[in-house]
């Protein structure tokens, strides 16, 4: 009887987690999930050159001591084809703690995105430029464009006037410097109503999401692709009405595999602000010592139904009820 028990909990057990990962199943990073853009807080240490002089070298191991320097760019990687609006209000903040220096926390808790292209067809890397924050001059634009595969100390001229920043330490035990991006949809509310998602432009009002060609588009009400409707008690696809075209990605399949959205789907404001990258609050710290938030892109949502994660978590249930058999 204990054994028909313990097999039994294991299984409900198995079963309630997957209940409530089911209910996260509007996750597509494809979508822009985690924002138009991503900042980072790059920690760099001089190193000897064996000649009498140094390099720098990004290290995610950089120590801070009292009245000494610590060393740092932030760098902003941006998705291929941000929505302009996106773009035009959003902004940078940084923050430090433990480090004397007056335009982190007084000058630059708001940096635009001046210098960023909003028309980009693929993936763009800046960096902010020190000139622009030591002379606390952000109307300049404040970040320069560089190759992806660039890094600030291959480049002497980023490496020495542009992109490092030096700052005093005054407490190496608090020494921490946060970068935060933020962006809403810019008129008077921070909810998304219509704009560019990637290829397509989408309107979401009225208990329905609406996906049409562009913005022109728009101006005929029945010249949508696909409209989702959204049964209000549920905050779920009721209905799907379809009038896709035949190719690529103005085609349904094309269209559902982007959006990940079907009958079911459940779609409230939060969900599309998140999904669609609108009211963004995204923030990347270093502590030196240490870096103290999770790397940019790593997916720390709750597993989906079915993916690897869930049936790990399912397996420990299981061997844990089979490790209390065991033991009878």
């Amino acid at each position: 009887m204990k054994r028909l028990i313990a097999i039994a909990t294991a299984f409900v057990m198995t079963l309630t987690m997957t209940s409530a990962m089911a209910s996260f199943n509007w996750t597509n990073p494809t979508v822009n999930r985690t924002g138009k853009a991503a900042v980072e807080v790059v920690p760099y240490v001089k190193t000897s050159d064996g000649a009498g002089g140094f390099n720098w070298k990004a290290s995610n191991y950089a120590a801070a001591v009292s009245s000494e320097n610590v060393y740092f760019a932030v760098k902003l990687t941006v998705a291929p084809n941000p929505d302009p609006k996106w773009i035009q209000n959003a902004s940078v903040e940084l923050e430090a703690a433990g480090l004397s220096s007056a335009w982190v926390n007084d000058n630059y808790n708001s940096i635009p995105l001046l210098g960023v292209d909003a028309e980009a067809s693929s993936q763009t890397v800046y960096y902010l430029t020190r000139e622009s924050a030591e002379s606390n001059n952000i109307a300049a634009t404040p970040w320069t464009k560089v190759d992806k595969s660039f890094t600030v100390a291959d480049d002497v001229e980023a490496r020495d006037s542009l992109n490092i920043f030096t700052v005093p330490v005054y407490n190496s035990n608090k020494a921490k410097l946060c970068a935060t991006l933020t962006s809403s949809f810019g008129t008077g509310s921070n909810n998304f109503t219509a704009g560019d998602v990637g290829k397509y432009y989408v309107t979401f009002a009225d208990g329905f999401l609406t996906v049409y060609a562009d913005e022109a588009a728009a101006a005929n009400p029945d010249g949508f692709l696909v409209r989702y409707t959204i049964d209000p008690s549920t905050e779920k696809v009721s209905s799907v009405t379809n009038q896709a075209g035949s190719t690529a990605p103005h085609d349904y399949g094309s269209i559902r595999a982007f959006f990940n959205i079907d009958m079911g789907t459940r779609i409230n404001q939060k969900l599309v602000n998140t999904n669609f990258g609108w009211s963004d609050e995204i923030e990347n710290c270093f502590k030196w010592g240490g870096t103290v938030t999770p790397t940019p892109g790593v997916d720390t949502s709750i597993p989906k139904t079915g993916s690897p994660s869930v049936l790990a978590y399912a397996l420990m249930a299981i061997a844990a009820a089979a490790g209390a058999i065991s033991k009878k």
